[in-house]
């Protein structure tokens, strides 16, 4: 069966690709990959599908904005099920906890996690008492990355440490993800001010893509492919995933963030028709 990737259209004109994708949509075109389009700011804002014209026995791959997870079960639903990743699939690639028991060996420490729901002072009391270090703060998909709701210090009260929970959540907004996921600081190797981290996509525990994730593309030392195919493997419950690596300090690498393949973004100098040629040959 064939593979359509499903891409956002711009506002309000399901004829034109949004312009965020049009690098990938014409690397598609270039490659013989079918596309089609759909109203992404409809769907989320009021549930209905607006869809470009689509071949009713292809599989549908997205490649669009990110989605909780039961805006992915809803389009699921709408798709009649052709998602090449069920919503089980994106839950896991996409919500930390769920991947991190694949991946915990070769993560950096985690201090704790929690749904939002199960918050209360005898958990925040729990908590505060087992910081030892600095720790890092997001919700189970992304983090608020350079503000002063990113990282807080070890040394935090009790009072402050539920306050900063809850501004966390507030900054967050309607983009907050189900809970909350501590993990312990740590340095990561700077060269000048640039730290070295890599993203890898992966199709069905294939290696389609190694890139540097940064906005600068001087840095050439990158994490051994070893390492690389052997976190692949462990992921067992996801067929189109991201697996993010970062340098440490002491030149160690370690997984920083996991993610469904479908909602993450390319690198920022990512060859696109070379993306897509590698994940042609998986599709087909």
């Amino acid at each position: 069966m064939k593979t359509t990737i499903l891409f956002p259209c711009e506002y309000d004109n399901i004829h034109v690709v949004d312009d965020n994708f049009l690098l990938e949509y014409n690397a598609c075109q270039s490659v013989g990959i079918k596309t089609a389009l759909f109203d992404h700011d409809l769907f989320v804002s009021e549930s209905k599908l607006k869809i470009s014209e689509i071949d009713s026995n292809s599989e549908i791959l997205l490649r669009s904005w990110m989605l909780k997870t039961d805006e992915y079960t809803k389009l699921e639903i709408l798709l009649e099920h052709k998602l090449i990743t069920n919503h089980w699939q994106y839950k896991y690639a996409h919500h930390f906890p769920e991947i991190l028991q694949d991946i915990k060996y070769y993560t950096t420490p985690i201090n704790c996690w929690f749904h939002l729901s199960d918050m209360n002072d005898e958990l925040i009391n729990i908590i505060q008492n087992n910081i030892k270090t600095d720790i890092l703060i997001k919700d189970f998909v992304k983090s608020e990355k350079g503000t002063d709701l990113f990282i807080f210090e070890k040394d935090i009260i009790r009072q402050d440490l539920k306050n900063i929970i809850d501004k966390f959540v507030i900054q967050r907004g309607n983009l907050f993800n189900d809970g909350i996921v501590l993990k312990e600081f740590v340095e990561l190797k700077k060269y000048g001010k640039i730290t070295n981290e890599w993203r890898a996509f992966y199709f069905d525990k294939n290696l389609i893509s190694l890139e540097l994730n940064t906005e600068n593309n001087i840095i050439s030392n990158k994490p051994d492919i070893k390492l690389i195919k052997e976190v692949g493997n462990q992921i067992n419950k996801s067929k189109f995933y991201t697996i993010d690596f970062a340098e440490l300090s002491d030149g160690t690498w370690k997984v920083l963030e996991a993610g469904d393949g479908q909602v993450s973004g390319l690198s920022p100098y990512q060859n696109e028709i070379l993306f897509y040629n590698m994940l042609k040959k998986y599709l087909d």
